[in-house]
């Protein structure tokens, strides 16, 4: 991918993000299923493994920057049903950041 595809797509989902932050201030009303971003780093998330550059060693020493690779969840606050599309590496730390968004309780959750 050239630089300027990259750009784009971390743009357009870094404005995806800040879209989920206002769905999630939901009157008890409005209970329609949801989308929620749980990344916004292509493939291997960010910075990049084995890259010894200063753009990624940067974040190497500051893990504040660190992004997950992306991946979403929809969830139907009607029935408390979840699902993550496109589990990625990051699959551990994504389940918990749900959990904590979603209020799930996960020492009740099964797993199929």
């Amino acid at each position: 991918m050239t630089k300027a595809i990259l750009i784009f797509v971390f743009a357009g989902a870094a404005l995806l993000a800040a879209g989920v932050g206002s769905t999630l201030l939901r009157s008890e009303a409005e209970q329609a299923p949801f989308v929620v971003l749980l990344g916004v780093a292509q493939d291997g998330g960010y910075p990049q493994a084995g890259c010894r550059k200063e753009c990624c060693a940067s974040v190497w020493r500051d893990p504040s920057r660190r992004r997950h690779v992306v991946s979403l969840a929809v969830v139907d606050p009607g029935t408390g049903q979840r699902w993550m599309i496109d589990a990625t590496p990051d699959f551990r730390e994504q389940l918990r950041m749900l959990d904590e968004i979603t209020g799930a309780d996960a020492s009740t959750r099964v797993l199929d």
